[in-house]
């Protein structure tokens, strides 16, 4: 029965993506919906509808929906840093760095959750920081945008250089 039901659940996930991809938002909102009607538990199809529901407008739903993704499966990386892009977007910067600080408990070594991270913190005041350095010290070498504001934050994009800068202004 359970082997059915995730058969189902997958079934409908399939044809989910499809209809994400010719862009039919509610249509495939809907096809995501039944999936998880199916298997609450099944985290890339309730990622997947908090994209889709992004897409469409519903940006409150779609927080929703990526919370509680994050409370069912915590080593969900992608639901943490989907979350904290909506959070940064929303100008809810301390929401936006709890999330990610539980998304770098799952992956510290996450170039996304990083880059976000340090965001985050220059969204509340404290971009200067040496968190926000090393955070964006550890998305530099795969996000090329992290390196740029090493250099626009910190003056460069070399960890000495810039642990001498922080001290000079302090």
């Amino acid at each position: 029965m359970q082997q059915r039901s995730q058969s189902k659940a997958l079934g409908a996930f399939h044809k989910a993506k499809l209809l994400a991809q010719q862009g039919h938002h509610a249509g495939a909102t809907k096809a995501f919906e039944k999936a998880l009607k199916t298997d609450p538990l099944f985290s890339d199809a309730r990622n997947d509808l908090a994209v889709e529901l992004l897409a469409s407008g519903q940006e409150d739903r779609a927080v929703d929906q990526l919370q509680q993704l994050v409370q069912l499966d915590p080593g969900f990386l992608l639901g943490y840093t989907n979350l904290g892009v909506i959070l940064c977007h929303q100008n809810r910067y301390a929401g936006a760095e709890a999330t990610l600080r539980r998304a770098l408990g799952v992956n510290p070594r996450s170039a996304k959750a990083n880059f976000l991270f340090a965001l985050a913190l220059k969204g509340q005041g404290k971009g200067g920081t040496e968190e926000a350095h090393n955070a964006l010290q550890s998305s530099a070498q795969s996000l090329p945008c992290a390196s740029r504001l090493l250099k626009e934050w910190f003056g460069t994009s070399d960890v000495a250089d810039a642990a001498r800068l922080r001290t000079k202004t302090r």
